[in-house]
């Protein structure tokens, strides 16, 4: 089993997972070959000691438990935009945003302080620095940022009735289509909406008539890969943070 652990792992790229599951694999058998091959009478012993401990972990892995009381996680306030990494990240030292912003959260400041002199993910002062990835992804965020600002534009003058479920079902595919991994509507809460504006030329604005007509909501999941999730973590361990130097960025 535990080599079969590891072979999958080793298909889906996990070379961590893979080399504890083969080590284990070589290593669990060796107590009971080590009994096998203990003089009597003190093989039989502790073959027999092998064989319960072996018997008590298969039933607690086996026997089902009671699941822990798991409280209401409901969000009970609203969250201002501005507190958020992405937001604060765009802060740049000199500007009334950044002056407005510290001024009123000082507690901030040194925390995000310490954050602005390690070197940016698309930074050449990063340790995983490719300059073609790096460029794509440069790019990827000038695009989004182009896009923003058509993301409120005005309905279209010419309505079509159509069927929410029908609607719904269409939005969904056609997310899946373009490369979502899951798709999801739900009824749009106020807790699901900033208190203040953080991003953009709204900065700072009350966010309470944001989508007051917009019932629902649409949730959109992307598979990110195994490496790509590696190389996150490699960053944090060098003490990276996600953020880009120059001008400001969207994430």
């Amino acid at each position: 089993m535990l080599a079969l652990t590891g072979a999958a792992s080793l298909l889906e790229r996990e070379p961590r997972a893979a080399g504890r599951a083969l080590l284990l694999a070589v290593l669990a058998p060796l107590p009971y070959a080590i009994a096998a091959l203990l003089p009597q009478p003190y093989g039989e012993p502790v073959a027999a000691a092998l064989l319960l401990v072996t018997v008590v972990v298969l039933l607690a892995l086996v026997i089902p438990t009671p699941n822990p009381a798991v409280g209401d996680d409901t969000p009970r306030t609203r969250i201002d935009e501005r507190d958020i990494m992405f937001s604060r990240r765009l802060l740049e030292p000199g500007t009334d945003r950044f002056e407005q912003y510290y001024g009123a959260r000082p507690t901030k400041r040194e925390l995000d302080d310490r954050f602005r002199v390690l070197p940016g993910l698309l930074s050449k002062g990063a340790s995983a620095y490719s300059p073609y990835t790096f460029s794509a992804a440069d790019a990827s965020f000038w695009t989004i940022e182009r896009l923003r600002p058509f993301v409120d534009a005005e309905p279209a003058a010419e309505q079509v009735e159509s069927d929410a479920r029908e609607i719904t079902e269409f939005i969904e595919r056609w997310a899946l289509k373009l490369g979502a991994a899951s798709v999801g509507v739900t009824e749009l809460r106020d807790y699901h909406l900033y208190t203040t504006v953080g991003r953009g030329p709204q900065w700072g604005e009350p966010d309470d008539n944001r989508d007051e007509e917009q019932g629902c909501r649409d949730g959109l999941a992307v598979r990110v890969r195994e490496q790509s999730r590696d190389r996150v973590r490699k960053r944090r361990e060098h003490g990276e943070q996600e953020r880009t130097p120059g001008r400001p960025r969207l994430a």
